[in-house]
């Protein structure tokens, strides 16, 4: 019959165990303790880390969007051409140049459903501010502004996407 440590006859053999578990726990309270001093040394160094003034945070950087909350609705694109609007072609119904804006790299829509200068989110195309409105029947559309490319907005279409009202 084989010998076992933890027998009653076997009191040599216990205590080795026992002293081997000791150890073995000592060891692994050890590993830890270094680990969570490199965490802390860690964390200290990212907490003394010095940004230039210069730099931005990342979130004055980038918005995120959770276009899941928002509406479909169906976009469309409008021009600065007088077939397609009322009065001045680039005057739109907030009193601004929307033609001077777009070459600034803004992005215009029409809409009925808010008020003029609130900034709406369409999924795959971005940002725009709302500085026009459309014909009244269009109580949920949205379009969007392609000053005076004609053929893009021909090719864009009619599409339902995503909107998010942002502010």
């Amino acid at each position: 019959m084989p010998k076992t440590f933890f027998a009653p006859g076997n009191v040599a053999g216990s205590i080795i165990l026992l002293a081997a578990t000791i150890i073995s726990s000592l060891a692994i309270i050890a590993t830890l303790e270094a680990t969570n001093a490199s965490i802390s040394n860690l964390s200290a160094d990212i907490d003394n880390l010095i940004v230039p003034a210069n730099i931005e945070p990342l979130e004055a950087n980038f918005k995120l969007y959770n276009v899941s909350d928002g509406t479909v609705r169906e976009i469309s694109a409008y021009n600065s051409v007088p077939e397609q609007t009322w009065g001045d072609p680039c005057i739109a119904a907030d009193n601004t140049n929307i033609c001077e804006r777009y070459a600034a790299g803004e992005l215009i829509c029409a809409a009925n459903f808010v008020p003029l200068g609130t900034k709406l989110y369409i999924d795959t195309i971005g940002e725009c501010t709302v500085a026009d409105r459309m014909n009244r029947r269009y109580t949920d559309r949205v379009d969007f502004f392609m000053d005076k490319d004609i053929a893009a907005a021909k090719n864009f279409g009619i599409k339902k996407l995503k909107v998010l009202i942002v502010k």
